[in-house]
Order: structure tokens, then sequence, then C-alpha cells
């Protein structure tokens, strides 16, 4: 732009001097001026030639007239082909401006392509950037995954090395199995030789049998005249009279303990043919069933009619009792309870004597726990909790016949011995098992989560929830997945929410959930359980257990609370949306509680 300028203004300049000289040449005063100042001065200019020296002033004058006439002329052409000449670069001075302009697009254009340039570059090298900590991450992972392919292969190669141990102990017990059949099938030729004397004892029991089959029915007979002969004298209230009665009362208890030591003698003669291991057939059996079934039903019916009349020695004959288990309170055995029509398999729960407390003290704390665990059991069969059934109570033996949960149901914490048994199992890494395992267990914590909030939606604290006193049956729906029936037990430590403030009451759940939770962490092999859930997070852990249950309690708490009537109306009923926020408001208050109780322990809070 300066270089431009500045050819704009010499341009200027020397059209300037050239008008200015032109102007001066036609300037005809001035001229005459100097034509007339003397002859001596345009000599010295030398403005005329030589030869016109002897003319007159008029004839010079003339002739420098004729001159400035000539040069007007040139000068006049000088001028056209001047302004010709100035417009030839005026003309070129617009273009070169248009140029310059074009020039001036043209550069600006070029720098908005530089930028734009200059910004993809700085992309690109950002790009690249990213790029190349791309290919180092790839780089890395590819090196990973080399390690990780050399960790499957070692695997498998141990995998295939214990295949073979294993085929090899196949082999090894197919070899077995192939000469224990030998060794039955020398059994077996030994038992057909012992047939014909086992016939020849059956035929010998049989004929027995059908003796004791008629005494059976002359005893019945007989017990049931004695027995309507004492219903008569009952209604006549004349056996409460020692004076009128008391010797046809006391020929009556006569006959009854001689029929109840025969019958007894009849049972203990039946064990001792079992002790010696001989096949009985069942039907034996039922010679003396009938008896003390009839007996069983009239005593327990009349319990203070006769309180002498059974002893221990008969009500043991009743059923054969076998010891389950022991725990610190209780005894446990698996026994039958018979009626009329029917038997079935039933849990005896006896509460033993304690020799180290004082006699008063054990049987009142005995006698309480006894009926706190009752009720709270019937109160859990009202409220719809699956529980044992309570079949029958027997206060002076301190004993409780409770229904039979099931021959294959296991405490919470022998399943967990299982789960853990089957971690050290070889096949256990297929991913079919592992997914299976992990949908069991998801189901156990919902099953047990519910259980939770069934109890303590009802306000029923259970006060000893431990692993050995949950009751775990697995159940196979009909569309191939496995569900859980959960059977509380051991309600001895049990409570309910009579006479509670609210705080007081959710303190105690949250107790309630704690001691679980505690016993939970201890009973729990975390080594199986991770081995067991490797590919699942949520199921690896106690803590991650816990957390699963503890959403099933919050979930299913409030659901268990309502009944089928405000299930119906729950959406259009002010107070029964009332009432699922107040039990909303109960939940969230016990998991407080609980983060307090986990702070300090079992302890509970001392209110006033």
């Amino acid at each position: 732009m300066t270089e431009k300028s500045d050819f704009l203004e010499r341009d200027s300049e020397h059209n300037c001097e050239v008008e200015n000289g032109i102007s001066s040449l036609v300037d005809e005063p001035k001229l005459n001026h100097e034509l007339y100042s003397g002859k001596d001065e345009i000599n010295d200019r030398n403005v005329l030639p030589e030869p016109t020296e002897g003319l007159g002033l008029k004839a010079q004058n003339r002739y420098l007239k004729a001159k400035v006439r000539v040069l007007l002329e040139e000068n006049q052409k000088l001028n056209s082909q001047m302004t010709h000449q100035v417009r030839l670069i005026n003309d070129e001075i617009v273009r070169m401006k248009s140029r310059m302009q074009e020039l001036e697009e043209e550069r600006n254009r070029l720098h908005r392509v530089t930028s734009a340039h200059s910004s993809q570059l700085e992309k690109m090298k950002k790009s690249l950037g990213e790029t190349r900590v791309h290919c180092n991450e790839l780089e890395t992972e590819k090196t990973n995954y080399k390690k990780d392919y050399d960790s499957l292969k070692r695997n498998s190669d141990q995998q295939v090395l214990e295949i073979k141990s294993l085929t090899t102990r196949l082999n090894r017990a197919i070899e077995e199995s192939d000469r224990y059949k030998a060794e039955l099938e020398k059994v077996r030729s030994s038992t057909r030789e012992s047939v014909g004397s086992m016939r020849h004892n059956m035929d010998d029991l049989m004929a027995e049998n059908k003796r004791l089959e008629k005494q059976k029915s002359e005893l019945i007979s007989t017990f049931k005249k004695q027995m309507k002969l004492i219903d008569i004298l009952r209604r006549q209230k004349s056996f409460l009279k020692p004076s009128t009665s008391g010797h046809r009362f006391k020929k009556v208890r006569i006959n009854i303990r001689e029929s109840i030591n025969f019958q007894v003698k009849a049972v203990i003669r039946l064990e001792k043919l079992k002790s010696n291991k001989r096949k009985l057939p069942e039907m034996q059996l039922c010679v003396v069933h009938p008896f003390f079934i009839f007996l069983a039903e009239y005593y327990m019916s009349n319990p203070d009619l006769f309180p002498d009349l059974l002893s221990d020695s008969v009500l043991n004959a009743l059923s054969l009792e076998t010891l389950v288990r022991q725990g610190a309170e209780a005894r446990i055995y698996r026994t039958k309870l018979f009626h009329s029509t029917y038997t079935f398999p039933c849990i005896i729960k006896e509460r033993f004597v304690k020799r180290y407390r004082h006699s008063t003290l054990d049987a009142t704390l005995s006698m309480q726990r006894m009926r706190a665990e009752v009720r709270q059991m019937l109160r859990c069969r009202e409220v719809g909790i699956d529980v044992p059934p309570v079949l029958l109570v027997d206060v002076r033996r301190r004993r409780i016949w409770l229904g039979e949960v099931g021959p294959d149901a296991v405490t919470l914490q022998d399943w967990f011995k299982n789960l853990s048994s089957l971690a050290t199992a070889s096949d256990l890494c297929t991913m079919d098992i592992q997914e299976k395992t992990a949908s069991r267990l998801r189901n156990l914590t919902t099953a047990l989560g519910r259980l939770l909030a069934q109890l303590h939606s009802n306000h029923i604290i259970h006060g000893d929830l431990t692993m050995s006193n949950i009751l775990v049956q697995q159940v196979d729906n009909c569309n191939k997945e496995s569900d859980f029936r959960i059977v509380p037990i051991d309600f001895g430590l049990s409570s309910s929410s009579s006479g509670l403030t609210s705080q007081r009451l959710a303190e105690d759940k949250a107790v309630d959930l704690y001691v679980f939770e505690r016993a939970l962490t201890c009973g729990l092999d975390h080594k199986a359980l991770s081995k067991i859930t490797t590919d699942h997070a949520d199921l690896n852990t106690p803590e991650s257990l816990l957390n699963l249950i503890i959403k099933s309690y919050r979930d299913n708490y409030v659901s268990t609370i309502l009944d089928d009537r405000q299930i119906k109306s729950k959406h259009d009923n002010a107070k029964s949306r009332g009432h699922l926020e107040k039990q909303d408001h109960e939940v969230k208050e016990i998991l407080n509680k609980l983060e307090d109780v986990r702070l300090r322990g079992r302890k509970r809070l001392m209110i006033g």
C-alpha cells in the first residue's frame, strides 16, 4: 500500500509540472513583455536566429509570433499526447487498484485458509497424541491379554493333567466296583441259603401275630367296656366319693394297669426280636399300636383323670425317639405321633434340667420360655409366617411336639457348609454350575429378606437369629427354577411389640438384624464363597450378600403387612396410603438404628 501511494504522489507532481510549463508557454502578455523589453535582452537569450538580426522589430515580432504559434501547436500535440498518456496511466492505475484489491482479498482468503489449516494441524497433533496414548494402552492391554492367555494355557495344561489323573482314578474305581460286584454275588449266593430259615421264622412270627391280634381284639373290647364304665361313673360323679365306689374304681385301675403291663411286655419282646437283627414285617408292630393309640388319645383328652396311670416307660413306648441334636438349652428328638387313623413324623423339643441352677428358678425360666415360644409360634402361624406347627405341649416333662419341616431340611449353617464343599469339586469352574449357584444364592437372599420382613412387620422379635435357628428347604418349581422354604425355629428368646415404644421397637429390630448379620459374617467361608461366585461381584463377599438381604428386607417390609383388602384399595384409599407411608418410615428408622447398633455392638440403648 505504501508503494502504491508513493507512485500516485509522484504522478500528481509530474502532472502539475507539465501544466505549469504549458501555461507559462501560452501566457502571451508575459511573452510580449519579454519581446519588447529590448533587443539586447533577446539577443542575450539567443531567441532570434542570426538571419533575422537585420529585420525590424515588427518583423521579428511577427517571426516570434509565428514561432509561438508553432510552439503552441507542438505544445497542444504534446498536451494531447500527455493527456492520452495520463489517461492510459489512470487506466493502468485503476487496473492496478482492482488488481491490488483482488490481491488483498486473495491474501485474506489465504490467511483464513492458513489459520484453518493451522487449527486443523493442532487438532491433528492432539489426535496424534491421543492416538499414541491409545496405542500405548492397546499395547498394555495386548501384554495383559498375552499374560492371561499364558495363564489360561497353563490352567488348561493343568486341567488336562487333572483329567488324566481323574481318568486313572475312574479306571481304578471301575475295577473296585467290579470287585465289589463279585463280592456282592458271593453275598447273594450266601443269603439264598438263609432264606429257608428266614421263611420258617416268618411263619412262626405270623402265627404269633395272629395270636396277638386275637388278644388285641379282646383287650380293646375289654378296655372300651371299662372306659364306658368310667364315663358313666364320671357323669354320676360317684367315683369322686371313696366311701361309695372306691373299690370299683380301684378294680378298674388295676385291670387297666394289668392290660398296659401286658402290652408293654409285648412291645419289649418285639424290640428284643428287632435287636437280634431279625427281619420283622411292618404289620407286627400294629399289634400294640391300636391299643396305645386309643390309650394315648384318651389320656391326652383327660390328663387329670389318671395322673399316675401312664408311666414314663409306657409314654416312651408310644413312639421310638431318635436324638437328632443337643444344644445349650434343649435336646431335639425325631419320632412319630400316632392318631386313630394315621401317623406322621414330628420333632420333640425337650428342655432338660440345669443342675447348676436352683430347681425353682430353673422350672420358672423353662416354663416362661416354653410359654413364650409356643405363643410366638402360634402368632406366626396366624399372620402367615411359615413355622413348624405346634402339635402337643407336655409341661410336666418340658416337651413340645412340633411338626417336622421335612426330611431334606437343613440349617442355614449346614446349607452354606454344603455350598463350601462344592467349592472343592473339580468341575465347579464350569460356567453352568457357577450360574446355577449364583441363581440359588440370589433366591436364598431374597427369601431370607422376605422372612425377616415378615417377622418385623408384624412386630415379632426373634431374639436369637443365628444360622442354626433357620431351616432351609429347597423346593423345585414346575418352571425348573429352585425356590427356598425358609422356616425360623427356637423362639425361646422372642418377644412381641406389646408395651414397647416405637423407638425401643426399632432398636430391638435393629439388634435382631445385627445378630443375624454377625452370625452370617462369622459363619460363612469367605474363600469358598469367592471361588464359587468369581464372576458375580454382588455375591462373592458376605457384605454383598448382606446388602442383597437388606434390599429384599426393605422391599418386602411394607408389602407383607397389607392384607388382600388393603392391597385392593391402596390406590384409592387415603388411610391405606398413610399406612404405607408409616411402614416406609418404620423401615427407614430400623435401618438407621442398625447403623448405630453396628457402631456400638449388640448392647441395647438404655432408654428411660
